[in-house]
């Protein structure tokens, strides 16, 4: 794909990139193939190629977390959890990111939830920072107003050779996705 146009080479090309972004990518490039070797794509599947041309579908492990614009380190995992729907007329929607990272002698995210629990009102802005392949930065999504509600740590197993892990959840009020 021309990246400078976002015009596609080819029509298999394009066929087999929509595919993929529906999760289908073996079965996309057989699909693609014979498609583009028996002319029997249809208008709609062309027009969808062309409408998501320069899309790309993110890998899961190509991102990094900032907090209040500082990297954070040795993040392994990231759940994002929105609740539309508050269980009653008196309770806000929940609304959590959960961190995971190595547990290390610093105990920054022990020391927030601890001033929170502790009447201390810490609110800070967290971005969680996806990249394509050539590790540049392809989109992000910022919450703000954020606040940690639990803290997990460390997780210990003597049969586990891996690191030791802690868990952040932090609550957020609004979230921005670039």
């Amino acid at each position: 794909m021309d990246e400078s146009t976002n015009v596609p080479e080819s029509d298999a090309t394009t066929r087999r990139d929509v595919l993929k972004l529906g999760g289908l990518t073996a079965l996309g490039t057989v699909v693609a193939g014979s498609l583009a070797t028996s002319g029997a794509a249809s208008a709609s599947l062309k027009n969808a190629a062309v409408s998501l041309a320069g899309t790309t579908a993110l890998k899961q492990n190509h991102f990094a977390v900032e907090m209040d614009g500082v990297a954070v380190v040795q993040v392994h995992t990231v759940d994002i959890e929105t609740d539309s729907l508050a269980t009653d007329a008196t309770s806000p929607p929940t609304n959590t990111v959960t961190l995971s990272r190595d547990f290390s002698n610093t105990s920054e995210w022990y020391k927030w939830r601890k001033a929170v629990l502790d009447g201390k009102v810490d609110r800070r802005s967290i971005s969680v920072i996806f990249h394509n392949d050539a590790g540049q930065e392809s989109g992000r999504m910022n919450f703000f107003n954020c606040w940690p509600s639990k803290w997990v740590g460390p997780s210990l197993n003597a049969k586990n050779s891996g690191h030791a892990t802690e868990k952040i959840e932090i609550s957020w009020e609004t979230v921005e996705m670039k």
